[in-house]
């Protein structure tokens, strides 16, 4: 399958639950025979070997320079990189699946794309739901990353 997960965590490179899975999924599906991208701006020249082998980093697209400081939030900004570049790699290799996490909406901008203007028509878009950070406070409340939370 042409597979492409969207994600600014990377395990090795920021650490957290969604990062730890994004680093063994796309590990795993690619050494399955898969064709996989990593869709993240988290890579640098000094972290780049911590990519798993058979996975393609592609780093978001710029935003237009038309477009810079027309964003209410950073997160609709970066979700409307994210679409941009999701749209450039299906043309190019025709995806089957984008798997986002819910964390940082990062999928906002390309759902409401395929539901509104029937782009990615057949593509899946997955919005794959992690552990929400007020239920691991409940799970470890002396984890000092979890105070703040609340």
């Amino acid at each position: 399958m042409k597979i492409a997960y969207v994600s600014r965590e990377f395990g090795p490179i920021t650490g957290g639950g969604i990062g730890t899975y994004i680093a063994n999924v796309t590990g795993l599906m690619a050494a399955r025979g898969h064709q996989i991208w990593l869709v993240t701006d988290c890579f640098n020249d000094e972290n780049r070997h911590f990519l798993p082998p058979g996975v393609t980093l592609v780093p978001t697209l710029p935003s237009p320079p038309d477009r810079e400081g027309q964003y209410f939030t950073p997160v609709l900004e970066y979700a409307d990189r994210v679409y941009q570049t999701l749209l450039a790699l299906d043309r190019e290799f025709g995806l089957e699946v984008v798997e986002f996490s819910e964390y940082g909406g990062e999928a906002f901008t390309s759902v409401r794309a395929k539901r509104v203007f029937n782009d990615f028509e057949r593509v899946k878009l997955v919005v794959k739901l992690h552990t929400p950070k007020i239920a691991l406070l409940d799970l470890d409340p002396n984890n000092s990353v979890n105070h703040q939370v609340r």
